[in-house]
């Protein structure tokens, strides 16, 4: 999902993210957010950050490495092309309407290039020459690309030719030649060029690396599968006479490679495997050592030796920055990838670097991508704080610890400042819960900053604060339910005997749920919602022994599929839904309507029970700070941020209020775009009936994996004939509480 409407990212992170929109200045470096400015970290018990490869004294001068940006050179709305040349950053790009290529300089300094008269619709790459200066890959547009507002176009009908401009190191543009062949492939969108001494030039997509001579003829070629291959290639550069790839690995569990390859011919000839991090992206040092870019270092790669040498520990600094390509430069490193919208700079800055107090987060469950882009974020956004992240699960994983280890760390009075939890609203419940190892925020939401309770949507509020406390900050979650046809269940909610009436009012040719659905099938998806209302996790007790549970099972008997999967698509009543981001919402009157019920109008009926809407929430990201913090005022400041920055997130629902209808507005607007380019419209009924829904809920899924499957094994011999309902709701009843009580009593 790409987000046209850029004024709704910048509108929802400017009161915390200082650096996001353009500045005056040349070079911004990280500032401190308002959030964090009034109250700066105390001297506490709480370590700071030793800097031992980001801060350097030459001749007495000291001197520390920082992040910053700079804005792109005047005209220039999204780069598609850089490299460094006489001290000046050359960048390529898209202007408001044709492409811009043009200089900067670290003191703010720009100037356009002249581009060949003839052409030139798009700029794909760059790189430096062997005396100074310059060549540029540029052409007609490419089959696949972001567009000037980052939207992905399509081009149908693509020309395919490319033309290599030569610039000297005054970046006057010299003579230049056309390429022989056409690459109108959506796989040969080229976003990096290299050249080597003798008048060879080589040209990387995706799928393919080519090797063209000085007369534009392609004289080798590497079609490169990632599909199959389960690697993509992300940098090309060329040391001691070797051309190397950088391959980066698509598998889980798979180790990134550089890819030693012949020069003339382009056949492999060995493979670094590159297994201690991750590697974005690499660039060449002046000593002629590759720069590799990794998730925790930035190394130096000697292709004579193989030896790897750290050159500096992007954990000081708080950061990863998964770019591409790296252009090292006179103070520090510019990293770029294809599609930015600022440089993205490392720079020596004089004087020490800034004792940053350091807190600590345990993530717990399946962790992901925004959690990790929130952390960097937050790191990037002050000088103050920085989180330094652990994963635990049920194994010891590779840079993780384990729940029992957390446990005891916890029960030591050494727990970490911050917890995260995290779920797929699939995957089973973390066993360490937030009320057990958090405090309570309401008092923070409650002293009159930013953050309040009016921020977080009101149901979801009073859903996770049920038993009076707040200890976990809700960031995102989904909702599971269940959609009928608004003829026969009128609105959310619905019991046992009003489904019995509406498949009575049905007519012919309608089932209760698809036929595959069996009653174990039907009990799995539904049962959540049962296990949010009858479970109490505090205490560690449940209460299943209930009639309404009981009709409840009876009615996953009767309504469960015999499990076939009938030819022709089936109109069944109830049909499972999980909505897990707006996007679900778009066209989903016409869904309904078309494939499921043939009919217009739905409505969320929810799983049948006698007291609510019988649709729950399902936490999928939130934030709790230990009562052993050891800095409460940069915890609170880093919850505050993570909040605002979820509600720029598109693949899960933000729990805040405003987010949620800011973003809800831009796709009732037409302002959202699929990654085609196309709009993602939500029709104001279907919003409206989301927001209906969103108003009735009251019950937290119930997300635990283990107790689930205790109820459906108990649940088995009821729906064989082998018991009653009742006696096999008293003996769910039974093994629920040794469980629980056993994890949470």
């Amino acid at each position: 999902m790409k987000q046209t409407l850029t004024a709704i990212f910048f509108s929802l992170l400017l009161a915390l993210f200082c650096g996001c929109a353009r500045q005056e200045e040349a070079v911004h470096v990280a500032a401190l957010p308002d959030a964090v400015q009034s109250t700066p970290a105390p001297d506490r018990d709480a370590p700071t950050i030793q800097a031992e490869t980001t801060q350097k004294d030459e001749a007495d001068v000291i001197s520390h490495l920082q992040y910053a940006t700079q804005p792109l050179p005047d005209g220039i709305r999204l780069a598609t092309a850089m490299t460094a040349a006489q001290g000046r950053t050359i960048v390529g790009g898209l202007g408001e309407e044709d492409p811009v290529l043009a200089w900067t300089t670290l003191d703010g300094e720009t100037g356009n290039l002249e581009l060949p008269p003839d052409g030139t619709e798009y700029i794909y790459a760059a790189c430096p020459a062997n005396d100074g200066g310059f060549f540029v890959l540029m052409g007609s547009l490419p089959a696949l690309y972001s567009d000037a507002a980052g939207a992905v176009q399509s081009n149908e009908t693509p020309d395919g030719s490319l033309f290599l401009a030569r610039y000297d190191e005054n970046h006057n543009l010299q003579a230049g030649f056309c390429l022989k062949n056409a690459y109108t492939g959506a796989d040969e969108h080229f976003f990096q060029l290299l050249y080597a001494d003798g008048g060879a030039f080589y040209l990387m997509s995706d799928s393919l690396l080519v090797r063209v001579n000085a007369q534009g003829e392609e004289t080798a070629r590497l079609e490169i599968d990632f599909k199959s291959l389960g690697w993509r290639p992300a940098a090309i550069q060329m040391a001691a006479e070797k051309l190397f790839v950088l391959a980066v690995a698509l598998v889980s569990g798979a180790s990134d490679e550089l890819w030693q390859l012949d020069p003339g011919t382009l056949e492999q000839l060995d493979t670094t495997i590159l297994a201690d991090e991750n590697v974005y992206g690499m660039g060449l040092l002046e000593d002629g050592r590759l720069v590799l870019n990794g998730s925790q270092t930035l190394s130096a790669y000697d292709p004579a030796t193989g030896e790897k040498q750290a050159l500096l520990y992007l954990s000081e600094l708080g950061i990863q920055l998964p770019a591409r390509q790296v252009q090292p430069l006179s103070g520090g490193y510019a990293f770029f990838d294809p599609g930015a919208e600022e440089l993205t700079l490392l720079l020596w800055q004089p004087g020490e670097q800034a004792g940053r107090t350091l807190l600590q987060m345990a993530v717990l469950g399946e962790g992901s991508w925004e959690i990790t882009q929130m952390v960097r974020a937050f790191n990037l956004s002050q000088t103050h704080y920085q989180v330094d992240v652990t994963a635990y699960s049920e194994t010891p994983g590779e840079n993780g610890g384990t729940y029992d280890a957390l446990r005891t760390q916890i029960i030591a009075g050494d727990a970490p400042d911050l917890f995260c939890f995290c779920s797929d609203s699939l995957a089973a419940a973390v066993p360490i819960a937030a009320e057990d190892t958090c405090i309570d925020l309401l008092p923070l939401l409650d002293a009159g900053g930013a953050l309040t309770r009016g921020s977080i949507l009101p149901n979801l509020l009073k859903t996770m604060a049920a038993g009076g406390g707040l200890y976990e900050l809700p960031l995102s979650f989904t909702i599971d339910t269940f959609v009928a046809p608004s003829r026969l269940i009128s609105g959310p909610g619905v019991t046992v005997a009003e489904l019995e009436q509406a498949l009575e009012s049905a007519g012919s040719g309608w089932v209760p749920v698809e036929s595959w659905n069996e009653p174990g099938n039907l009990l799995a998806l539904s049962v959540p919602f049962y296990m949010g209302q009858a479970i109490d996790r505090q205490n560690g007790t449940c209460d299943f022994q209930t009639q309404e549970f009981c009709d409840y099972l009876a009615w996953c008997r009767a309504w469960g599929g015999d499990g076939s999967t009938p030819p022709a698509p089936e109109r069944a009543i109830l049909r499972y839904q999980q909505i897990r981001s707006l996007e679900k919402l778009a066209g989903i009157g016409e869904r309904a309507e078309q494939y499921w019920f043939g009919e217009p109008g739905y409505t969320y009926a929810g799983v049948p029970n006698e007291t609510n809407s019988g649709s729950t929430f399902c936490i999928t990201r939130s934030l709790g700070i230990s009562p052993r913090c050891r800095d409460m005022d940069g915890a609170w400041a880093f919850l505050q941020f993570c909040f605002t920055y979820a509600g720029t997130l598109t693949d899960n629902l933000p729990a805040g209020g405003e987010a949620l209808h800011t973003l809800m507005d831009a796709y009732i607007a037409g302002e959202m775009t699929d990654w085609l380019g196309e709009p993602t419209v939500i029709a104001q009924d279907d919003a409206d009936q989301f927001y209906a829904l969103l108003d009735s809920i009251t019950v937290r899924k119930g997300a635990d994996e283990a107790l689930k499957n205790i109820i459906l094994d108990e649940a088995a011999p009821y729906f064989d004939g082998q018991c009653t309902a009742e006696q096999a709701a008293e003996n769910i009843q039974s093994r629920a509480s040794v469980y629980l009580m056993e994890q949470y009593g």
